[in-house]
């Protein structure tokens, strides 16, 4: 891999929370922490695939239903994983391959794929969800995702 393609998820990985103005424990419940989703496909000279922000794996805990728990592994990931009732699939980078990349007759391993903004966001839903649960201390950020995308435009220019 390109060096300088390296030392930048390197500096995204150490860098971004803090960068953009979240605490370095921005954590899941129960302390998993909410991590950067660094790009993985960075092919250079092709595509380069933006989305807003990652979503997160979603779990029934006490019979609450979509608590999120846990980051997916990549942007625009396909995992499959299961949430305490069911297996459930990430749709992001099926519906990217199916509906774009297909359409388009482009390989995804030709592409930089990213997020604008690296971390999950957290809505009022859930932060209500972790308060059934005992967890406070977090607060809904996703309607902050305008100034968290402002601060995060550097990270696509680097």
């Amino acid at each position: 891999m390109n060096e300088i393609i390296q030392k930048y998820q390197q500096r995204c990985w150490k860098n971004y929370k803090t960068d953009i103005g979240l605490p370095e424990n921005y954590n899941y419940l129960y302390g998993n922490p909410v991590k950067v989703h660094v790009p993985i496909d960075v092919a250079t000279g092709g595509l380069m695939i933006v989305g807003a922000y990652p979503t997160a794996q979603f779990n029934t805990i006490n019979s609450i239903n979509d608590v999120p728990v846990a980051d997916h592994l990549y942007p625009f990931s396909n995992d499959t994983y299961f949430d305490g009732g069911r297996t459930r699939q990430v749709k992001s980078g099926e519906e990217l391959a199916e509906f774009f990349l297909k359409k388009l007759d482009y390989p995804r391993d030709k592409c930089w794929i990213t997020d604008l903004v690296k971390v999950f966001l957290f809505k009022e839903g859930h932060i209500n969800k972790y308060n059934q649960l005992g967890h406070s201390g977090l607060s809904a950020n996703r309607d902050d995702f305008m100034k968290l995308a402002e601060a995060s435009i550097e990270y696509l220019f680097d």
